[in-house]
């Protein structure tokens, strides 16, 4: 298996370069839907996942064939971030512009479902995923609230109050 790979998302050539981590070398572009976004990649089964908020989709990349095979799953309008659920091979994906998240599923890329988030959640970002406890956690950007995903049933578990445009999230267990 050839490692030691960096890929970046270009937003205004609708393509991912993959860089060798070894050299710091371009070794190939790869030609993506429009307007490529937020890259995130499942180290459990080495795709890579790339949202276009222009287009609504997510485009799934398998790393590991040098043809760099695609497949283009639909999602919620404004696709923004990712979070990747490695135990359940689960992938996250934030709906900003309708306030939902898209739940894919990291074996088949099939998206399993879709989680509408309440009013509160203005612009979701999908920020952190905690596998010890199966929650991820959507910061609302546009407004004042984290919501907590039950992960092992894919449905809204809480929503929590805090302060005004909350951007990220960041989970550390070691802490």
């Amino acid at each position: 298996e050839d490692a030691n790979k960096i890929y970046v998302s270009n937003l205004g050539s609708s393509s991912i370069t993959v860089i060798d981590g070894r050299n710091q070398k371009p070794v190939q572009v790869i030609a993506v839907a429009q307007a490529p976004q937020v890259i995130s990649l499942n180290p459990k089964t080495k795709k890579l996942y790339v949202t276009s908020p222009v287009e609504n989709i997510v485009t799934v990349i398998d790393t590991v064939n040098p043809t760099y095979p695609q497949k283009i799953l639909s999602v919620g309008k404004g696709p923004r971030s990712i979070a990747i659920n490695i135990t359940t091979n689960k992938i996250y994906v934030s709906n900003a512009s309708e306030r939902s998240v898209s739940v894919i599923d990291g074996t088949s890329d099939q998206v399993l479902k879709k989680i509408e988030l309440s009013s509160e959640a203005v612009f979701p970002l999908v920020s952190a995923v905690n596998e010890e406890k199966n929650e991820v956690y959507v910061a609302a950007y546009g407004g004042s609230v984290l919501t907590i995903i039950d992960g092992s049933v894919d449905t809204v578990k809480q929503v929590v109050s805090v302060g005004k445009n909350p951007l990220w999230v960041l989970y550390m267990p070691q802490l």
